[in-house]
């Protein structure tokens, strides 16, 4: 079983890389399969497919030949329904080109790495990012070839600056910071978000909409002639159904407004002041490990995922 399955299209610019980055993955003692000799039509299905749904990380390298590869495609499609369950995809477009429709359907929830060429193509990031989310320490630069690279290599700052990936509001007086290392950190004053036992609002939008389309299904001088009284009352449901889906949807964006990046959170800190974590907040970080929250803050239900460890702290 590979931890790494790489997806690529048979070329030589993207094969040496495909090389290169196996060369490294091996080097941290982390396992990848990748097509080196080809297969056959009839092994994409069995073979490939059994690959794919052991693997933890779902490397694709797409160039403009990838981008047109219907098996490349076929595999995309084969861990697509594992993606933030079991498998952790980072996509990697090389060269520019449209993605087609099929794949940016699939991909267009995950941050894609955009490179020129396959030369350009950030190896050791790309390397030591796979080993951070299979929770592995990259192992320190092999003597003789890289000796020099490793003198010549400036010290690195103790107290350098640590990027943030993303940030918003996650509440009406609460934000958060995502850093590159997979800290997701929350703070502010209140609650985050819309708390459950608030949602009975859905039911007085419900009944405020029937208010306004009774009239349009019963009342003579506002119900469209011509039409039906059972066609009229289907249109007033769906109206209901519609903007109900709309609320959830646009509720869902504000509280959660990470999760397309939920397989990059390993940890959560929320900060004193915060005084509720809504229901479902964090369900789908499948590589959360820990939470720290405040001793008096409120956990709704399934707020966290239920392997996460979640520690209360003294305010």
């Amino acid at each position: 079983m590979a931890d790494v399955f790489i997806s690529y299209c048979r070329s030589e610019g993207t094969s040496e890389l495909v090389r290169r980055i196996a060369g490294e993955l091996d080097d941290m003692e982390i396992s990848c399969w990748y097509d080196t000799q080809g297969l056959n039509v009839g092994e994409i299905g069995d073979f490939i497919k059994a690959e794919i749904e052991r693997c933890k990380v779902f490397l694709l390298l797409l160039d403009e030949g990838a981008n047109q590869s219907s098996y490349v495609f076929s595999e995309v499609c084969a861990s697509f329904p594992l993606y933030g369950k079991q498998i952790t995809p980072i996509p990697v477009q090389i060269g520019p080109f449209a993605i087609n429709s099929g794949l940016w359907f699939r991909l267009s929830g995950y941050n894609i790495l955009s490179c020129v060429s396959s030369e350009t193509v950030p190896v050791d990031e790309l390397t030591h990012k796979i080993a951070e989310l299979l929770h592995k320490k990259p192992q320190p630069e092999r003597k003789g070839a890289q000796a020099s690279k490793t003198e010549q290599a400036p010290p690195q700052a103790s107290g350098r600056t640590i990027n943030i990936m993303k940030s918003g509001k996650c509440g009406k007086d609460v934000a958060y910071e995502l850093d590159e290392n997979g800290l997701l950190t929350i703070y502010g004053n209140g609650p985050m978000g819309i708390s459950e036992n608030n949602k009975g609002c859905d039911w007085l939008l419900a009944v405020l909409i029937l208010l306004f389309t009774v009239p349009f299904m019963f009342v003579p001088p506002f119900a469209p002639l011509g039409i039906p009284l059972d066609i009229r009352i289907f249109l007033s449901a769906l109206l209901v159904v519609i903007v109900l889906y709309v609320r959830h949807v646009t509720v869902d964006m504000f509280q959660r407004p990470w999760r397309n990046r939920a397989y990059q959170i390993f940890r959560v800190v929320i900060k004193d002041g915060v005084t509720s974590i809504v229901a479902r907040a964090f369900s789908d970080c499948v590589n959360l490990e820990s939470v720290s929250v405040p001793e008096n803050a409120l956990i709704e239900s399934n707020a966290f995922p239920s392997w996460t460890t979640v520690t209360r702290r003294e305010s």
